[in-house]
């Protein structure tokens, strides 16, 4: 690998490191904070690249409507589709990798446009211990929770967001390349513009397996470049350990939406138990 081809690659992981960031900011609607201050000044680079996004920012919002953005949206998109075909096809993963996430992220940038605070949706959602419930959210996207799962979900005209508070949840993501759905899970983050996944939080651990089509997956908390997912493949994360990518069987990995709940599996064996004592004469117990 050439140095200049090194420094290439060097450049887009940070501007999608710079997207990413801009993305979790503006979903937790937050001007900064300790990760984002570390990154900032890890590397004068890393500035470099905030401010290019930034600009690109600004430019969005002061412009939305503009034939020029619209034409930089359209260009986002090929550029995306182009960056992933190349990428799945097993070319040069890690700077395409970034490349999707940026080219994705530069799409929420185009479209971050037009919506004020009073357009925004914003729902709760939590499931009791025995409890599994499956909700529609406005664009069509479906969600499935786990027993003993919360999240929280934030629309606007420009971005999709879920924050999984704990537990477990499947996502069939309705598609929108111009408006990214993104789940942030512990230190992870999601992003996805309408594909088929599951996230499972348990403590500071996160799994995300894909079922069908396409996510990338960045770690707020490292600068290691995002990683992409094919379908049968799941990425394990923890603080204590680097991200790693297995493959795995979606039929098991889906398969918690038909068992039975820890709860109610425990409150059968309460009412098995009580049955069979009932049946036992008083004099044998």
């Amino acid at each position: 690998m050439t140095r200049s081809h090194q420094e290439h690659e060097d450049d887009v992981r940070r501007m999608a490191e710079a997207s990413l960031w801009r993305l979790r900011l503006s979903e937790d609607d937050l001007e900064s904070c300790a990760e984002f201050e570390a990154w900032l000044t890890a590397a004068s680079a890393n500035a470099a690249a905030w401010a290019r996004v930034q600009r690109a920012w600004g430019l969005s919002a002061e412009f939305a409507t503009g034939p020029e953005l619209m034409a930089a949206r359209r260009d986002a998109l090929h550029r995306a589709r182009r960056a992933g075909k190349r990428r799945w096809r097993g070319r040069q993963p890690l700077w395409l990798v970034g490349a999707l996430a940026a080219a994705a992220a530069a799409l929420y940038f185009a479209s971050a446009v037009f919506f004020s605070e009073g357009e925004q949706q914003r729902f709760h959602y939590q499931t009791g211990l025995a409890q599994r419930q499956t909700v529609t959210l406005p664009d069509g996207t479906r969600v499935t929770m786990d027993a003993a799962t919360a999240l929280e979900v934030r629309y606007t005209r420009a971005v999709r967001s879920v924050h999984l508070l704990k537990g477990q949840a499947r996502f069939q993501v309705a598609h929108n390349a111009a408006r990214p759905f993104t789940v942030r899970a512990g230190s992870e983050t999601v992003l996805d513009v309408g594909t088929d996944f599951n996230v499972n939080l348990i403590g500071p651990r996160v799994e995300v397996a894909l079922i069908k089509g396409r996510i990338t997956v960045a770690n707020g908390r490292t600068d290691a470049a995002p990683l992409g997912l094919l379908p049968g493949q799941e990425l394990i994360a923890s603080p204590s350990t680097p991200a790693y990518i297995q493959t795995v069987n979606p039929r098991i990995v889906t398969a918690w939406e038909a068992s039975v709940t820890p709860y109610e599996s425990a409150k059968n064996a309460r009412s098995v138990a009580r049955t069979v004592l009932a049946a036992v004469p008083a004099s044998s117990r």
